[in-house]
Order: structure tokens, then C-alpha cells, then sequence
């Protein structure tokens, strides 16, 4: 069995909740489940950052980094850790989205409040009810519902809703973007589902000219979507990862590029062809070359974060078990030469 040497980066006071790689890849940050963000700086450089109440977001945008958390709201701070700005969002905040010339937060009520880059709180949109995911698109955010709407937000207005499916109710598994900017969503339909609608299809909407590309009837539930300038892998609840290669076929005549076994928490596929997929405790990997490898971590892999430019891959997880130490935080080169390992040894590190 191949595998890459693998190091520990850090070893945490308490659950790892959140995790991001700045984009020039030097920068790491993670939040822990005692309110404390911890962070890297040009892999050194340790500094910890205390929170008066359980973070629901963490992300970076060039070196500056973002926190949210449900009590008070946002707070930007900079390389060195101090405080750039913070503002407090009504009803504290629940999750974090950058656009390039906007901030997207949700607060406690499921309210999309916007916020710009200077620290100012635009306004609290009335448009939305019961968000239950974000995904950034440029300076475009897609909104999704609980009941299945999904918005293309410009952060003024909504620019296109798409039409929901049936009369019993649906629930959206997936959202992300094809290699090509159209916008793939992962559907279930719920309960028994009446005509001619399918419990689980996928579709794929051209959002420049707003119609739908594709529709396919899945075998089972789509829950990632990564691309990258060329290629777009899907992930699902079986473990299968699978290569879209063609709109006009099923997506059992697509590429089947690995199987985890266990459902995908978690998709990369980097610029270099490179795939990693997170599944149960173990990152499976797939290289350019065509080698397949595996890493085993302590505990159930549920983030994995890459830099393109170092080429360096972090991944957090946790056992769920309150009785056991907490989780490392993994890390290894994807320039380097994979080993040969028996699969009892793949914890050695």
C-alpha cells in the first residue's frame, strides 16, 4: 500500500470545529471547541486568539483573517494578530461566506446579513428565511434553503431563484461549480415522490443564461462537488468518487475514479490533477500519475485544506469519543515520494 510520510502540526487543547489555509499557503488557522482560535504563522510563528463564545467561522482572505462567532459577530484580524475591526451582527452569527467585494453572514435566525470589506454592516436582508448553506461564486453567493430554494445573490438582489421540484418538499445534499462555471446541486427528493421526479438526481444550471444544462437520476446521494481548471469529481454517500465527463450520460457511464467505502466528508482536486477525498478515517488519495494511496488518521476525517502553492495538505478530524485525547492536526507534502506501507502501520505517525 502506498502512502506519503506524514507529520504532526499541531496537537490541540480541545475539538478541532474549523480549519483554513491562507492562499499563498504558509498562513494555518483553526478554531477549537474552547472558543480559541489558534494560528501559524509562516509555519512557526504560534499565536492563540480568544473568543467569548463558540466560533461558527473561520476563513482567510489574502493574510487577513476572518472570525465568526454566535454571540457577538465578525471580527477581521491581521497577520500579526491583532484586531482589524469587528462588527457585531444582530442575533450573533452562524455561518461565513467571502465573495471578492462582499461578506456573507448568517445570523441565528437564518438572516443573510451583509457586510463589506472595511467593516461596515450594509444591510440585514429580508429575501431569505432558514439558510442552511452558502457557496461564494466571484462576487456572486448561492443561497440555499431548507426548503430547497436556492438564490444567486449579487449582495444587493437576488439575480436568479431556481424553481423547486415537486409538492412534497425537497432537500439540497450538494452545491459546488463544474470546471466550466455552471452550477452543479445534489437533490432528494423526500418521502415518496409523486410522477415523474426521481429521490435523487442531480442537475447542472448555466447560471450566465439561467436554464438547466442537465438533469441525472443518481443511484446515491451527492454530497461533494470539487474542480479544477479542467475536471469536475462528484463525491457520494457510498464512497464513490466519480469523474463528470460527459452531460449526456448516466452517471453510472462516468469515470469512477475511487472508492472510499464510506461516505466522502470531504473533496479536493487540485490544479495538477491531484484528488483527495476524505471518507470515515482515512484520506484516499489519487495522483496525476495515476498511483493510488491512502493515510489513516486518529480520528474521523472531517477537513482537509491544500496550497497550491506549497503543495502542502492539513486535515483535522476527531473520534467523537469525549474520553479519548484530542485529535492531531496532520499535515504532509504532495511533492514528495509515496512509501510503501503495510495498512496496520498507516497510524504510525
Amino acid at each position: 500500500m502506498l502512502t506519503y510520510d506524514v507529520s504532526v502540526a499541531y496537537r490541540p487543547s480541545s475539538r478541532v470545529n474549523h480549519i483554513d489555509l491562507s492562499k499563498n499557503g504558509i498562513n494555518l488557522a483553526w478554531a477549537q471547541s474552547d472558543s480559541k482560535v489558534c494560528k501559524l504563522s509562516n509555519f512557526s510563528n504560534y499565536h492563540e486568539i480568544i473568543i467569548d463564545s463558540s466560533i461558527t467561522g473561520l476563513k482567510f482572505k489574502t493574510n487577513y483573517l476572518f472570525i465568526l462567532d454566535e454571540a457577538f459577530g465578525l471580527r477581521k484580524y491581521s497577520n500579526d494578530s491583532n484586531i482589524s475591526w469587528e462588527v457585531q451582527i444582530p442575533s450573533g452569527g452562524s455561518m461565513l461566506s467571502l465573495c471578492n467585494e462582499f461578506i456573507a453572514v448568517v445570523d441565528n435566525l437564518g438572516r443573510l446579513n451583509i457586510v463589506n470589506y472595511h467593516g461596515a454592516l450594509q444591510h440585514v436582508s429580508d429575501l431569505f428565511s432558514s439558510i442552511i448553506r452558502l457557496e461564494s461564486i466571484d462576487n456572486n453567493l448561492v443561497v440555499v434553503q431548507e426548503d430547497g430554494t436556492i438564490h444567486l445573490f449579487d449582495g444587493k438582489k437576488i439575480i436568479w431563484t431556481r424553481p423547486k421540484r415537486g409538492d412534497v418538499g425537497e432537500s439540497v445534499t450538494s452545491v459546488g461549480l463544474s470546471s466550466n462555471g455552471n452550477l452543479i446541486i445534489g437533490r432528494e427528493g423526500y418521502a415518496l415522490v409523486p410522477g415523474e421526479e426521481e429521490a435523487l438526481e442531480m442537475e447542472v444550471w448555466d447560471l450566465t443564461d439561467k436554464v438547466l444544462i442537465s438533469r441525472m437520476v443518481l443511484r446515491n446521494r451527492l454530497l461533494k462537488i470539487a474542480c479544477n481548471h479542467s475536471r469536475t469529481v462528484l463525491g457520494f454517500d457510498d464512497g464513490s468518487v466519480i469523474e463528470l465527463i460527459d452531460l449526456n450520460k448516466t452517471i453510472d457511464e462516468q469515470l469512477e475514479l475511487i472508492n472510499c467505502k464510506y461516505p466522502i466528508k470531504d473533496l479536493l482536486l487540485t490544479e495538477t490533477n491531484n484528488l483527495i477525498a476524505g471518507a470515515w478515517f482515512y484520506i484516499h488519495g489519487l495522483n496525476q500519475n495515476g498511483q493510488k494511496w491512502m493515510i489513516e488518521h486518529q480520528g474521523i476525517v472531517q477537513m482537509i485544506v491544500f496550497s497550491e502553492s506549497k503543495e502542502l495538505v492539513y486535515f483535522a478530524g476527531d473520534d467523537q469519543n469525549d474520553y479519548t485525547e484530542n485529535e492531531p492536526i496532520g499535515y504532509f507534502d504532495l511533492k514528495s515520494k509515496l512509501l510503501e506501507s503495510d495498512k496496520s502501520e498507516l497510524t504510525s505517525w
